[in-house]
């Protein structure tokens, strides 16, 4: 996913949408609109997309960006004392986490061959994985 696809998701699932995203980051919501669209002109600068996701608290535009040069985004400054609901929701997401990469895997070495793309997505695959690993460490 390229970071454009991910500011595009991200503003889509703001509430009320790319207009609501627009009205909170305090820009016009048909730039903003037409910023979203790589068939326009208008770029998505890096100020855009920070703003972005300061203000939608939302790290997929930093996690495709991330990914594109073999890293991970994990969440910090949560306490390290978390009450038993969350430390089972963090492994319920780390046994997700495998449970992606096992079915990723599986599917890719159906034929015998694996492609690039399969490739790339067992990659972020496994990023992913690594990243509830070391969020459930840190708790």
């Amino acid at each position: 996913m390229t970071a454009l696809d991910a500011a595009k998701r991200l503003a889509m699932r703001h509430k009320g949408g790319i207009k609501g995203l627009a009205l909170a980051m305090g820009v016009d919501a048909n730039l903003l609109y037409h910023k979203l669209d790589p068939s326009r002109p208008e770029q998505l600068t890096l100020t855009d997309a920070e703003l972005m996701t300061g203000m939608a608290m939302d790290a997929e535009i930093a996690s495709a960006l991330a990914q594109a040069c073999g890293h991970v985004v994990m969440r910090v400054g949560l306490s390290a004392q978390a009450g038993d609901d969350a430390l089972f929701a963090q492994f319920t997401r780390l046994c997700k986490e495998l449970g992606d990469v096992s079915s990723g895997l599986n599917a890719a070495l159906a034929d015998e061959v694996i492609s690039h793309n399969e490739e790339r997505a067992l990659e972020v695959q496994l990023d992913e994985l690594v990243a509830a690993t070391m969020e459930l460490r840190r708790r």
